[in-house]
């Protein structure tokens, strides 16, 4: 994930490390160490980095000195998190469609919204301009969600893998994950 400044915040799963990484690629230094197996980056409106942990099901903050707090475990495998306009974040399950709400205010948790997903989990959702993405890594598709939980399937077909370019179904992924949205939201 990218800061204000341009600066590149990368999750290194393997060293348990978050670098930051200047736009002409060069590493900076390291932002976070001891961070057990990090996997989604993103920044709130205060500028608190979180992420979440593929180890202990947990998420963490870490503020702008590099200060780490374990602030919620999760009661299920998180592959992804996200951070709305309101601070709330997201997280994703690996093993179902389930993704859940933690609100800003209170930390308290719920169910967001639970895609009808066939075969394994939400690998990765993103926020942007009002709505999610979520992938299904497994099923190979992509699902856009309003801020309601209100989901539709914009791209992909269900169990087949493949790597056309297209529009809406005609386009086939073969377990995507990661994604990025434009600045406008529709791309």
């Amino acid at each position: 994930v990218f800061d204000d400044q341009g600066i590149l915040f990368l999750a290194n799963y393997n060293s348990a490390q978050i670098v930051r990484i200047d736009p002409n690629g060069n590493v900076l230094n390291v932002f976070a160490s001891g961070v057990a197996n990090p996997i989604s980056l993103d920044f709130n409106s205060q500028g608190i980095l979180y992420t979440n942990n593929n180890y202990n099901n947990a998420l963490t903050s870490i503020n702008q000195n590099g200060v780490k707090n374990v602030l919620h475990t999760s009661s299920f495998n998180n592959s992804s998190l996200t951070i709305d306009d309101n601070d709330n974040i997201y997280v994703s399950d690996y093993n179902s469609g389930v993704i859940k709400k933690i609100d800003a205010q209170s930390q308290s948790e719920s169910t967001f919204t639970n895609l009808p997903i066939v075969t394994g989990g939400v690998g990765f959702i993103i926020y942007s301009q009002g709505y999610f993405f979520a992938s299904a890594i497994r099923d190979n598709v992509i699902y856009m969600i309003d801020e309601n939980g209100n989901f539709q399937k914009i791209a992909g077909q269900e169990g087949g893998a493949g790597i056309i370019d297209g529009i809406g179904n005609v386009a086939t992924f073969d377990k995507p994950n990661g994604m990025v949205t434009s600045p406008d939201g529709k791309t």
